[in-house]
C-alpha cells in the first residue's frame, strides 16, 4: 500500500491529520493493514456515524468541547440561574463537572427564533473559536444536538459593565481607565490579529463582562463578520445597537472595521462620563446625546463638565483629555477619518500623539475649523491672524494659555513667512503631503512626507507629520523659525532667524547659526540684501567638531560640542517646565533671550502671569551688536543709539541722535536722518554751525580722523572746520572725528566720553523726542523786531541805547495787554502745543465758513485749509454763541481733554480760536467722514474694515482711560464722534461733554452726559460716574458696528429687533447670531470673531457697571488675547436685586 503507514505519513500542519482533532491513530501493519482511530481519554467521537453537520466539521481543530444537552442540563441545574438576556436568548449560570473546578455561563438560543438563532450561532461559534485573547470572552465549547443550540462560556463574577457605569455606585477612574485600555486592545487583537479579520458589529457596554479582576472581555459574537484576509470591507444588512451604530449602515455603504470603532467611541465617551449615550433626563437639552455634549465640552475647553464631581478624574485631567480626543476622532461621520483600533490603542496608551489632521482632513482660515490643539491645550496650531492685517494668516504654532498669546513657529518659503488671507484651507493630500492653498485654490506652501497618515501637535509644541509606522519624516523642532522649546535641538547647519518687528514676521535682521566648523554664532543680516555682517557673538569653541545648541526638557539653555563638556548659556535651570512655559526666541533686537510664563497662576518664585525674561545672549546687545566698516547699522541702524536696560525689562532700546528722526517710527531699526540741512563742503559755512552734546555716547569703530593728545575746545575747533565731520567724541586727551551715516551708536556710564553733534545754529537746541513745541511768531510783532534792528543798525549807541530802552517798555505793555487778554483757556493750553488762531486766519481758511461739513448740539462744523506752506486740510467747530453759557463750558472741556492726549485713534486738535465772542476748534481733516454715514448708508461696508474700526476705537478709549495722565471719561461715544481718516483709520472726537479725573481719582458726580440711547443705567440713578459709562457706550456701538444698524430701529423686520442691544443678546442666547449678520457673507465666514465680538459687547451693556470689563480688557478680548466667557444677560443682576 502507499504510502506504507499512513499515521507516520499524514500529518497536519493545521489540520487534523489522519484522525482529526483530539484523537490518535494507530495502524495494524501485520493483519488488516489498516489504520485506526481512537478518542484521547476524556474525549468521544463527535458522531459515531462519521454522519457530522456542517458547524461540527467547521469546529474540528478549534479545542471547543462538544457538549451534550444533559451534560449543559446537568450542569446548570435544569436551567435554574439565569444571568441574564438578549435578542438571542438566555444566558444561565453553570458549573461543570467536580473535575474541572470551573464556573461557566452557559447562553441557550431562542428555538422560536430559529433562522435567526441558527446564525448567530454558527457566526458565534466560528469567530470565538478562532481568538484567544485577554480581553475576549472565552468560549470553552458549545452543544448542536437536534433542536439545541448552547454556547458555554467562563464566567465573568462581575458581569456586564453596565452596572458598574449606570448604578448608584460609579467605578473609580483608574479602573475605568484600564477597561477602556482593555476593550481597545481586544478590538485591535479582533481587527488586526487574527488570521480573519473581525467585525464584531455590536461593541456596547452590555457586551463587556468583567472578571474577578475587572479585566474586560468583549464578548456576545452572535452579529459578528469575518472578512477573508484579502478583505477589508463588505456589504451586509444593519447590524448593531441604537445608540452605537456606526453612521454607513444607513447608507448602503460597504461596511469596514471602521464600524465597531464608531461604537467604541461611543463606549468610550459613556465610560469616561458614567452615563448613557443618549439621556432624555439630562439636565440641559444641549446634554442630551453623549456624543454631541462631549464634542462641545472639548471645543470649549469645559471637560470638567464631563467628568464633574469625580475628583479622580479631574485631577487626570490630562488623561481624560485624550481620552475624550480620542473618542471624538472615533465617532467622525466619515469611516476614512477614523482612525485603526490599532492605533486608538497606541494613543490611548499615550505612545503615539493623538492625530489632529488625518488624510483627507483639513484646516480653514475661515470658520470654526481653523486650528487644532496639543493633547494638554498648551500648544495650538492653524491659522494666525496678523496683527498688522487681520485679513491675511500665518500657519503657525503658539503657546494657547498664555497672554498675549505667542507664535513660536510659523510656515516659510525660503526664510520668508507664508502669509494667506481668508478662505484658505490647509489638507493633508491622499498623497500624504501636507499643502496649504489660498482662497483661490492656489498651492503656497508644502510639505511632502511620502506615506504620510497624519498631523499631531504634541504637548512639546512640535508639530509633527507621521506615517502608518510611527515615524516623522517631517516636524516642525527641526525646522525652526526664531524659537525653541523644551525638548528641542539645533544641529549642524540649523539656524534661527529673528522677525523683522514683534509684529512684523518678515525675515530680520539677525541670524543664529550652528555652523558645520562647530561654532554657535550670532550674526546681524542686511535688509534687504540678506548679507552677512560680522558676527556679533560666537560661542569660539573647538573647530572641525559637531556642536548642538540644546534646550533639554530641565529648562537649561545649553551648547555642547561633540565627545566635550556642555556650556550652558543660561542660569534659568531653577525654572521647571511642570510650572512654566519656557521658549528661546532670537528677538528682532538681536537678542536671544530665554522667556518663562507661570502655569495655573503659579507665583512661588515671585514671577507674574506674564512673559518674563529670565536669561538672554548676549549679555549686552548694545555693546556687541556692532557693524562691519563696510556697511550695516548695528544694532540701531544709522545716525541712532542703542541703551539697554539691564536691571528690569533687558530690552534695547533705539533713539535718534539729537537732531535727527527715525526714518519709520514703526520699524526703527532702519535708523534716523538728519532733520537739519547737513553741512555742504561747497562753500565755507563754519560759523554757521554749533554742536549738541551728548554725554556718555560713543559711535566705535566709525571715527576717520584721531587726534591725541588735544583739548575739548581744540576737538571742537576741528570738527567745525572740516565739511565732512558730522560729529566728534572726546574723551581724555583724545578726540575722533566721525561722518554721517554714524553707526554702532551706544550709551551708557560705561561708554565714557562726549559725543558733539554738528548742527545749524537755528536747530542749536533740540528738545526731547516728542515734545517739539511750536513758536507762533505774529507777524506784526516780527515786523516790529525787524524795524528795531534795522534801526539798531544804522543809528548812532547813545540812540541805540534809547531805542533799545523804548523798546523793551513797549516790548513790556504789550505783553501786559496781551497777557490780561487772556482768559483762564489759554493759560491752561501754555505749553499744550495748540497754535492759537486770529478769527480771520479761520475765516479766510473756510472761505468765509462757506463749506458746511456737519452740525450739533453746539455749533457746526466748517472745511478748510490752513495756508500753503501747511498743506493741511481741517475741520473748523464753530461753537454756536446762542447757548453761550453751554458752549463755552464745552469748549473748555474739549480744548483741556484733548490738549492732554496723543494717539493715532484719537482726532487731532490743531489749535483753537478764543477772540472775544468767537470760540473755535480746528482739527485735523478727516476726509472719510463720520462713522455714522460708512455704516448706515445704503452699502454694507466689508467685515475686515469694520473689525479694523472696532479694534481702532476700543484702543483709542484704553488709551484715554488708562494711558492719559488725567483719566479722561469721554461721556459721548456714538458712531457720529468717530470719524475716518483716508485710511478708514477711526478717530475718537468731540470731547465736549468729556470729563476729567486726577490721578487718584475713579469716579465723579456729574450731571447727565451723552446721546439717549448710549447712555449707560447709572446716569439715571444719580450714582457716581466712572470710565465704565463709556464701556456700556462702546458696547452699543460695537453692535452698531457688528450689525450696520442704529441701536433703536422702528423699521425693524419684527418688534422684538426694534432695540439692538436687547435683540443682539436673544440672537446670541437662541444660538441665532447670523440674524445680525443677514446677508453678510464676510462677516459669517469669520462668525467666531463675530461671536467674539457680540459676547464682548453684551458684557459691556451690562446694567451693573462692576460687571462690565474696563476697556483695557475689552480691547484683549476683541484681539483674541483673552478668552471671553459667556455673558448673562445684561438686565440680570438688576433684576435680581430689584
Amino acid at each position: 500500500m502507499f504510502p506504507a503507514n499512513p499515521c507516520q505519513t499524514i500529518q497536519a500542519d493545521d489540520g487534523g491529520g489522519a484522525c482529526g482533532f483530539n484523537a490518535y491513530c494507530n495502524f495494524d501493519d501485520d493483519q488488516s493493514v489498516r489504520l485506526n482511530c481512537k478518542c484521547v481519554l476524556g474525549y468521544k467521537f463527535i458522531d459515531t456515524n462519521h454522519n457530522k453537520n456542517q458547524i461540527e466539521q467547521t469546529m474540528l481543530g478549534s479545542n471547543l468541547r462538544v457538549f451534550t444537552y444533559k451534560e449543559l442540563e446537568e450542569a446548570t441545574d435544569n436551567f435554574r440561574e439565569e444571568l441574564g438576556s438578549g435578542g438571542f436568548g438566555i444566558v444561565y449560570k453553570g458549573a461543570l463537572a467536580a473535575g474541572f473546578h470551573m464556573a461557566i455561563a452557559v447562553k441557550k438560543l431562542d428555538r422560536a427564533a430559529a433562522k435567526e438563532s441558527e446564525q448567530e450561532f454558527t457566526n458565534e461559534v466560528r469567530s470565538i473559536a478562532q481568538t484567544h485573547h485577554k480581553n475576549l470572552v472565552k468560549l470553552l465549547g458549545f452543544c448542536n444536538e437536534g433542536n439545541h443550540r448552547m454556547l458555554v462560556y467562563e464566567y465573568m463574577s462581575n458581569g456586564s459593565l453596565t452596572s458598574f457605569l449606570f448604578g448608584s455606585t460609579r467605578l473609580e477612574w483608574n479602573k475605568r481607565a484600564q477597561i477602556i485600555m482593555g476593550i481597545a486592545r481586544g478590538l485591535s487583537y479582533l481587527h488586526e490579529d487574527c488570521t480573519t479579520q473581525i467585525i464584531h458589529c455590536d461593541i456596547k457596554s452590555q457586551n463587556i463582562l468583567l472578571n474577578d479582576d475587572f479585566i474586560p472581555k468583549i464578548s456576545d459574537f452572535g452579529l459578528a463578520k469575518l472578512l477573508r484576509a484579502d478583505q477589508t470591507r463588505t456589504n451586509t444588512a444593519i447590524r448593531g445597537t441604537k445608540g452605537y451604530v456606526a453612521p454607513e449602515w444607513f447608507k448602503n455603504s460597504a461596511v469596514t472595521a471602521k464600524v465597531d470603532v464608531y461604537s467604541f467611541g461611543v463606549l468610550l465617551l459613556e465610560i469616561i462620563c458614567c452615563r448613557k449615550n443618549v439621556q432624555t433626563e439630562a439636565a440641559t437639552e444641549e446634554a442630551a446625546v453623549l456624543a454631541y455634549w462631549a464634542h462641545d465640552c472639548f471645543r470649549n475647553g469645559r471637560l470638567d463638565l464631563l467628568v464633574d464631581g469625580n475628583e479622580e478624574a479631574m485631577i487626570d485631567v490630562t488623561r481624560v483629555e485624550r481620552f475624550v480626543t480620542v473618542a471624538i476622532w472615533c465617532i467622525l461621520e466619515e469611516p476614512s477619518l477614523r482612525p485603526s483600533m490599532r492605533k486608538v490603542a497606541q494613543m490611548l496608551e499615550g505612545a503615539v500623539a493623538v492625530p489632529n489632521l488625518t488624510v483627507g482632513s483639513n484646516l480653514s482660515s475661515s470658520g470654526p475649523n481653523s486650528s487644532i490643539f496639543s493633547p494638554s491645550g498648551d500648544f495650538a496650531f492653524g491659522f494666525w491672524p496678523l496683527d498688522t492685517d487681520s485679513s491675511l494668516f500665518l500657519l503657525a504654532v503658539w503657546f494657547n494659555n498664555t497672554s498675549p498669546q505667542v507664535v513660536v513657529w510659523f510656515a516659510t518659503n525660503n526664510t520668508n513667512p507664508v502669509q494667506v488671507p481668508a478662505k484658505s484651507t490647509l489638507h493633508l493630500t491622499q498623497a500624504g503631503q501636507l499643502s496649504l492653498f489660498d482662497s483661490n485654490g492656489q498651492e503656497v506652501w508644502s510639505r511632502d512626507a511620502a506615506n504620510a497618515t497624519g498631523v499631531s501637535l504634541l504637548d512639546s509644541g512640535n508639530l509633527v507629520l507621521y506615517d502608518s509606522s510611527g515615524a516623522l519624516p517631517w516636524q516642525s523642532f527641526q525646522n525652526p523659525t526664531d524659537t525653541i522649546l523644551p525638548g528641542q535641538s539645533l544641529g549642524e547647519n540649523s539656524e534661527l532667524r529673528s522677525k523683522l518687528t514683534s509684529s512684523d514676521f518678515s525675515t530680520g535682521r539677525f541670524e543664529l547659526a550652528v555652523q558645520s566648523d562647530g561654532n554657535l554664532v550670532l550674526y546681524p543680516i542686511a535688509i534687504p540684501t540678506g548679507n552677512v555682517y560680522r558676527a556679533y557673538w560666537a560661542s569660539n569653541t573647538q573647530y572641525d567638531k559637531k556642536l548642538q545648541l540644546v534646550f533639554n526638557s530641565s529648562g537649561s539653555l545649553y551648547y555642547q560640542v561633540e565627545n566635550s563638556s556642555q556650556t550652558s548659556l543660561t542660569s534659568a535651570a531653577m525654572y521647571s517646565p511642570t510650572d512654566f512655559y519656557e521658549r528661546a526666541t532670537l528677538d528682532p533686537d538681536g537678542a536671544l533671550r530665554l522667556y518663562v510664563y507661570p502655569k495655573n497662576n503659579n507665583n512661588n518664585s515671585g514671577s507674574t502671569n506674564t512673559w518674563t525674561v529670565v536669561g538672554m545672549l548676549p549679555a549686552n546687545p548694545c555693546q556687541k551688536i556692532q557693524a562691519d566698516g563696510d556697511g550695516g547699522g548695528g544694532a540701531c541702524g544709522f545716525n541712532a543709539y542703542c541703551n539697554f536696560d539691564d536691571d528690569q525689562s533687558m530690552q534695547l532700546n533705539c533713539e535718534c541722535v539729537l537732531g535727527c528722526k527715525f526714518i519709520d517710527t514703526n520699524r526703527t531699526y532702519l535708523g534716523c536722518i538728519p532733520d537739519f540741512t547737513v553741512q555742504s563742503c561747497d562753500e565755507y559755512q563754519s560759523n554757521q554751525y554749533m554742536f549738541n552734546e551728548m554725554p556718555n555716547m560713543d559711535w566705535p569703530g566709525n571715527s576717520y580722523e584721531h587726534y591725541t593728545p588735544t583739548d575739548e575746545d581744540t576737538c571742537r575747533a576741528l570738527c567745525l572746520a572740516d565739511c565732512l565731520c558730522s560729529a566728534a567724541v572726546f574723551q581724555g586727551v583724545d578726540c575722533w572725528k566721525i561722518k554721517m551715516p554714524l553707526t554702532n551708536g551706544g550709551q551708557g556710564m560705561s561708554v565714557g566720553g562726549k559725543a558733539l553733534i554738528k548742527v545749524p545754529k537755528t536747530n542749536a537746541s533740540f528738545p526731547a523726542h516728542g515734545s517739539l513745541n511750536t513758536i507762533t511768531v505774529v507777524k506784526k510783532d516780527r515786523s516790529a523786531l525787524i524795524l528795531i534792528i534795522s534801526v539798531l543798525l544804522g543809528s548812532s549807541g547813545f540812540l541805540n541805547i534809547l531805542i533799545v530802552i523804548a523798546a523793551a517798555i513797549v516790548s513790556f505793555s504789550f505783553c501786559n495787554r496781551t497777557k490780561d487778554k487772556k482768559n483762564q483757556m489759554e493759560q491752561t493750553m501754555l505749553g499744550s502745543n495748540l497754535r492759537v488762531f486770529t478769527y480771520k486766519e479761520l475765516e479766510e481758511a473756510t472761505d468765509n465758513f462757506r463749506e458746511e461739513l456737519g452740525s450739533g448740539g453746539f455749533g457746526v462744523v466748517y472745511k478748510g485749509a490752513l495756508a500753503a506752506e501747511f498743506r493741511t486740510a481741517i475741520a473748523v467747530k464753530k461753537l454756536d454763541r446762542a447757548a453761550a453759557k453751554e458752549s463755552e463750558q464745552e469748549f473748555t472741556n474739549e480744548v483741556r481733554s484733548i490738549a492732554q492726549t496723543h494717539h493715532k485713534n484719537l482726532v487731532k486738535l490743531l489749535g483753537f480760536c478764543n477772540e472775544g465772542n468767537h470760540r473755535m476748534l480746528v482739527y485735523e481733516h478727516m476726509s472719510n467722514g463720520s462713522l455714522t454715514s460708512f455704516l448706515f448708508g445704503c452699502t454694507r461696508p466689508e467685515w475686515n474694515k469694520r473689525a479694523q474700526i472696532v479694534l481702532g476705537i476700543a484702543r483709542g478709549l484704553l488709551y484715554l482711560h488708562e494711558d492719559c495722565t488725567a483719566q479722561i471719561i469721554h461721556c459721548d461715544i456714538k458712531s457720529q464722534n468717530i470719524l475716518l481718516d483716508d485710511n478708514f483709520i477711526p478717530k475718537i472726537s468731540d470731547f465736549g461733554l468729556a470729563k476729567l479725573l486726577r490721578a487718584d481719582q475713579t469716579r465723579t458726580n456729574t450731571a447727565i452726559r451723552g446721546t439717549k440711547g448710549y447712555v449707560a443705567p447709572e446716569w439715571f440713578k444719580n450714582s457716581a460716574v466712572t470710565a465704565k459709562v463709556d464701556v456700556f457706550s462702546f458696547g452699543v456701538l460695537l453692535l452698531e458696528i457688528v450689525c450696520c444698524r442704529k441701536n433703536v430701529q422702528m423699521e425693524a423686520a419684527t418688534e422684538e429687533a426694534t432695540v439692538l442691544t436687547y435683540w443682539a443678546y436673544d440672537c446670541f442666547k437662541d444660538g441665532r447670531l447670523d440674524l445680525l449678520v443677514d446677508g453678510d457673507e464676510e462677516a459669517m465666514f469669520d462668525i467666531k470673531r463675530v461671536e467674539r465680538f457680540v459676547m464682548v459687547a453684551i458684557w459691556c451693556i451690562q446694567e451693573e457697571p462692576s460687571l462690565r470689563p474696563s476697556m483695557r480688557k475689552v480691547a484683549q478680548m476683541l484681539e483674541g488675547a483673552v478668552a471671553v466667557a459667556v455673558p448673562p444677560d445684561p438686565s440680570s443682576y438688576i433684576s435680581s436685586i430689584v
